[in-house]
């Protein structure tokens, strides 16, 4: 199949679209935002599989230690999602004791008058 032939057959599948009702726009757009986001972290495991480094263990060690080290994905985002919680709760005290702290001013005269100009 040509470039051209299958440009126009996206075209065609495009103006398809276009000319359907919202429920089926909307199912589209589901289906096709639910797509996107997979090649998206698809891409990103794998850049992050390429781009970090791999510990050289050796497979007798491999082997004795347990399977779940405490070091996996998703605790280390576990671990992370629960620091940025505890930082956020800490600048929220620290905020909220600002505003109750009382604020005291004192407007003194300095001796000069003001008068306005004529």
């Amino acid at each position: 199949m040509s470039l051209e032939k299958s440009v126009e057959k996206a075209r065609g599948g495009l103006k398809k679209i276009q000319r359907a009702d919202d429920r089926t726009k909307r199912r589209y757009l589901v289906i096709l935002s639910f797509l996107a986001m997979i090649i998206v972290v698809g891409f990103w495991l794998f850049y992050l599989q390429i781009t970090l480094p791999q510990p050289a263990r050796d497979t007798a060690v491999a082997a004795a230690e347990p399977a779940e080290n405490g070091n996996g994905f998703f605790k280390t985002i576990g671990r992370g999602a629960e620091n940025i919680i505890n930082n956020l709760k800490n600048q929220f005290t620290e905020l909220k004791n600002n505003f109750n702290q009382v604020k005291e001013f004192s407007v003194e005269g300095g001796g000069a008058e003001f008068t306005p100009s004529p």
